[in-house]
């Protein structure tokens, strides 16, 4: 390996930072203790489970001994079945086993990239890990150690793998990737962090206990099938199976509370593994660029996926990718360095309203953006950097890129030709995305992430401007938009702590620690505090169509703007409405796919609310001009199945029984319609503010010239 690929680790004279903290060890100890608890009511419930086993048999053999036939044999027969599956459901993690599986991951060998592999166990040396076991490519913006777990991982190690996305090395530079990397394997660097590991083995055995269903359950439904007597013991068992869940759930979830404060600190004490190694500035400035081109990433794919619908494919879709990183870097105003956004504080500052509401997320298992880097902040290394594209660690890097993108087209669009996509034709298709809907920097962002106010166009339109365009759309204005824009979210967030929600007892608002009672004083407060913002953006708004009405109309073009203020509050109004419904369908996926098996009463129950849900979207669709619903579905399919359902008198669900597939045809069609009415609302924002600009230019433009 070319020596000048690795940079060199500093020589720390103490090493002391990267100790488990105090929090670290409190928090195993706690989840070791969680366990403990645990493990002694589950003890309690074999013991239990033995009892009833045992009691099953001598009932079953019984009832079968004291008058044989068919009846009484099937009836035994059930009853020793029930015992027996009862105490096998209590053991049925000893055989499962947990696979990390991703189709679009590639293994490579050390005859292909010989210098990657170096790199590798350069890095294995300096953190004082094991090399993985096997190496994976991957297409996304991502890199992880993974293995295949189950209950005897806690007797016997199990080697490690690493899977390296494309789209992280496209990202950064070899000192930013050696610090992501160090990061993996500072999980498994120490032998304290071994703690952690086996605890994460003990949570997901306990998990698989919980809420996996698998053979054990597929041995139950079948045996349910059977019918008869029999089968009715089956029925039993799993009445009294899905009651010991239900305990084991209560149970799971305070064992997991602690578990995911542990996890959040393993990730603290990765990170500065990480810096410890490759230094601060550069596991900082990695932090931020993944988080921007995981974003962009995803935009890329988006717009891939949109140009396969015209059979056109790219050859590599990082080079598809670095043009939409810099793209939205530059759209976003974010300067770009060495073909990278440099992302700096006050890029961050800028961008992000803060939220006045604090909580901690006891469920998260990582920390924030914000939280990481107020953690490596506490220790200033300074390394040497190595600013090339990490792409030079990587041999024959070209044809690596080509043969990711193909597998990623045979696995997403199978058995279909494409054509090439040329670059060009990739970034003319961007430009034009993003420039479709984009509203002019003119605006300072005056409408952009808000609807406008709702008034009656027809009563402002004589009255005189008294604000001008720079009043108007003043920045101090915009932030003043933004603050109730957030202040709202942040007054649903206060609901939920009030209402336990959110499970807290603490929280902070405005810096200052609260308990969850006080939170309802808070919410009348804030909604004073939104009720007097709200007035403002109102007066804002219609500020805003005096002025530009005024200008139209000394271009005598006023009606023009009228019709369009009109045609926006009317598309908006069509918006809110299928945003109602869409979010309904989005809960009511959530709620349906919390677990993988319902009772019939729960699934009538459920066929009963998608048909409430249906109802209030064909109510919905009587309203709509269907020509302009479909304008913008892509689908030739889908335009033609919203027709036949539209004209149609029929419904997908039934009140008496629950169909998965009609569920998904109706979300499908609830989907495309939202997208379809979303993309007119742009249109129609779009419109109607590039008009006033063309007013107010063509307006001065007038008075230069008289002048």
């Amino acid at each position: 390996m070319n020596p000048n690929l690795y940079p060199t680790s500093p020589k720390l004279d103490n090493y002391d930072f990267i100790k488990p903290s105090s929090e670290f060890r409190n928090s195993v100890s706690g989840v070791i203790v969680a366990i403990v608890i645990f493990l002694l009511f589950y003890m309690i419930l074999i013991a239990i489970a033995a009892v009833v086993m045992l009691a099953a048999g001598w009932a079953g053999i019984t009832v079968i001994a004291t008058k044989p036939s068919f009846i009484t044999l099937a009836a035994g027969a059930g009853i020793i079945a029930l015992g027996i599956m009862l105490f096998i459901f209590l053991f049925k993690f000893v055989f499962s086993k947990t696979r990390d599986e991703n189709p679009f991951r590639l293994e490579i060998k050390e005859n292909e990239h010989p210098q990657l592999f170096s790199f590798i166990r350069n890095l294995n040396k300096d953190t004082q890990t094991k090399f993985p076991k096997k190496i994976f490519l991957s297409p996304e913006v991502n890199a992880m150690v993974f293995y295949k777990s189950s209950f005897w991982s806690l007797f016997f190690p199990v080697r490690k793998n690493l899977e390296i996305g494309l789209g992280l090395v496209n990202s950064l530079n070899v000192s930013e990737f050696k610090a992501v990397l160090a990061h993996e394997f500072g999980h498994f660097s120490q032998r304290s962090m071994k703690v952690g590991s086996y605890i994460y083995t003990v949570n997901k055995v306990i998990y698989n206990l919980v809420y996996e269903y698998d053979n054990w359950d597929n041995t139950l439904s079948s045996w349910a099938q059977t019918g008869g007597i029999f089968g009715f013991f089956a029925r039993i068992t799993f009445w009294i199976v899905e009651r010991i869940r239900s305990l084991l759930k209560v149970a799971y979830n305070l064992i997991n509370v602690s578990y995911m404060k542990l996890s959040r600190e393993m990730e603290y004490h990765a990170d500065l593994i990480a810096i410890s190694v490759s230094g601060t500035e550069s596991f900082k400035s990695a932090l931020r660029k993944i988080e921007f081109s995981s974003f962009t990433y995803d935009y890329t794919t988006r717009y891939l996926y949109s140009l396969a619908s015209n059979k056109k494919a790219s050859e590599d879709i990082y080079l598809n990718h670095s043009f939409t990183t810099s793209f939205m870097a530059s759209h976003n105003k974010i300067s770009v360095q060495d073909g990278s956004p440099n992302i700096t504080d006050e890029d961050i500052e800028n961008n992000i309203v803060k939220s006045r509401v604090n909580i901690k997320d006891q469920w998260a298992s990582h920390p924030t953006l914000k939280e990481r880097e107020q953690n490596i902040a506490k220790v200033s290394i300074e390394a040497e950097l190595n600013t090339n594209s990490a792409w030079t660690i990587f041999t024959n890097p070209d044809g690596v890129k080509k043969e990711v993108t193909s597998n990623l087209y045979k696995i997403g669009f199978p058995n279909v030709e494409f054509k090439s996509l040329e670059e060009n034709e990739f970034q003319d298709f961007v430009q034009a995305e993003i420039n479709k809907y984009k509203i002019s920097e003119d605006y300072n962002g005056f409408y952009e992430d808000r609807h406008l106010s709702t008034f009656e166009v027809k009563e402002l339109v004589n009255f005189d401007s008294a604000k001008g365009f720079e009043e108007i759309y003043s920045k101090e204005n915009v932030e003043k938009i933004k603050r109730l824009e957030s202040n709202k979210v942040d007054l649903e967030v206060l609901q939920q702590i009030s209402l336990k929600q959110i499970q807290t007892k603490y929280f902070e608002f405005d810096s200052k620690k609260y308990k969850r009672k006080d939170a309802g004083i808070l919410i009348n407060s804030l909604k004073k505090e939104i009720e007097e913002e709200e007035q403002f953006v109102i007066e804002i708004d219609k500020n805003s169509f005096i002025y530009n009405y005024n200008n139209s109309k000394s271009t005598h073009k006023e009606k023009e703007l009228v019709d369009l203020y009109q045609t926006y509050f009317q598309v908006l109004s069509t918006l809110k409405a299928i945003d109602v419904i869409n979010i309904k369908f989005q809960n009511f996926a959530n709620t349906l796919y919390t677990k993988p098996r319902w009772t019939e009463d729960e699934i009538r129950q459920l066929a009963a609310e998608l048909s409430s849900l249906e109802k209030q979207f064909k109510d919905f669709l009587k309203d709509q001009v269907i020509q302009i619903l479909t304008e913008h579905i892509d689908s030739e399919e889908q335009k033609e199945a919203l027709r036949e359902y539209t004209e149609s008198n029929t419904y997908y669900s039934k009140i008496s029984d629950f169909d998965e597939q009609s569920f998904i045809n109706l979300s499908n069609l609830v989907h495309d319609v939202s997208g379809s009415i979303g993309i007119r609302y742009g249109n129609s924002l779009k419109k109607m503010t590039d008009f006033q600009l063309e007013q107010r230019d063509v307006l001065h433009a007038g008075r230069s010239v008289r002048y």
